[in-house]
Formats: C-alpha cells, structure tokens, sequence
C-alpha cells in the first residue's frame, strides 16, 4: 500500500525534476550531492515501492560494481572516488526508477501535445509498446507446445502480427481519449514542489 501515489504528479513538473537532479548528481560537489541524496531517501518514502524495484536493479549490478572496486584495486586508483561513483550511478538509477514507474503511456501522450512530428514519434512508440504484451502472451503460449525458441519465436511474431488492427485500434483510442494535465494542485505535486524547491537551494549552499 502507498502513502502517495506519484501517477498523480505533473509531467512537466516531474522533469523539471529529473533534470535538476541529473545536473546536481554529475555537476555539484560531493558534499551537496550527499545532502541530496539523503533529501531524495526522504521523498521517495511515500512511494515506497519505488525503493523495491530500485533495489532489484542494484542488485543486477552488483557485479559491475564489483569490478569497479576491483579495478581501483588493481590500478591503485583513489578507492573513495570510485565509492562516490558507485553511490551517484545508484542515485542516477534511483531517479530512473522514480521516473519509469510513476509516469504512464499516457504521460507520453500528452507531451507529445498538438506538435504533428511529436505526436507521430509518440504514437510509433505507443505502438511499439502497446505489442509487447501480444507478442508475450502469444510466445509464451506458443513455447509451452513448441519447447523450441526459434519456431517459439517465428510463429509468436506472426500471430501478433495477425492482430496488428486490434493493437493499432488500441493506439488510436489512446490518442483519441488524451487525458487532462494533473493539476498542480494536490498533494502529490505538493512534496513534488517542495523536493524541487530544496533541489534549487542545493544550488546556493557552500561547504
């Protein structure tokens, strides 16, 4: 269960967000980025289940942190160093999180607006995504009588293939049934707002 359910958030807002974070995590010295780091723990909290798919990724690259140490040993490289980079590659991933799981296809949708070249680009990738779970249910049908992941394959791309107007239909409403801006009015975008008003004052603090 979830304190805050950050779908509600603004988009636009969101990335304002993102970007700030990126910039603060890759540009600012490490004494800030420690003290937004710890700031950043603190948000995500309501959202705790982003922490659960974060973690699940660090996991999977534990072994490429591993031989980031394992090479500082080797070289005799500043091993701090190397742990700061570990600790801001984990807090890049943790924004990625935050950003995958809390924002939605219609998300994309909307800020592909009225612009035409925006809004093709967008519905090619709506497209691309609304076929994935075809293809899945289809492949995974498939290969519990096949047991072979070539013909597995061929045939689950041509059965989803059979069913590109049901999967291009559905693209279609999604453009057509466009939803509304969130309003910056809620709560959500409340501990949205403060996050990013303590993002702009790291900008000022001097250690």
């Amino acid at each position: 269960m979830e304190y805050v359910d950050y779908k509600e958030q603004n988009v636009y807002l969101k990335i304002i967000s993102i970007i700030l974070g990126i910039y603060i995590i890759t540009a600012l010295d490490s004494n800030v980025f420690l003290l937004y780091l710890g700031i950043s723990l603190v948000y995500f909290i309501p959202q705790k289940q982003i922490y659960k798919y974060w973690f699940v990724v660090l996991l999977k690259l534990l072994p490429f942190f591993s031989s980031i140490l394992f090479l500082a040993i080797l070289f005799k490289l500043d091993f701090i160093a190397q742990i700061y980079l570990i600790v801001k590659i984990s807090n890049l991933i943790l924004l990625s999180v935050y950003l995958i799981r809390t924002s939605s296809i219609d998300d994309l949708i909307f800020i592909a607006g009225k612009s035409n070249k925006a809004e093709s680009l967008a519905k090619y990738v709506v497209l691309t995504i609304n076929f994935i779970p075809f293809f899945y249910q289809n492949f995974v049908r498939i290969y519990k009588k096949e047991k072979n992941l070539i013909e597995t394959f061929a045939k689950a791309v041509h059965e989803t293939y059979i069913k590109k107007d049901q999967v291009i239909e559905l693209t279609i409403q999604s453009f057509k049934n466009k939803k509304k801006m969130n309003s910056f009015w809620n709560f959500p975008n409340s501990l949205l707002e403060i996050y990013i008003m303590f993002q702009i004052l790291l900008f000022s603090v001097k250690f």
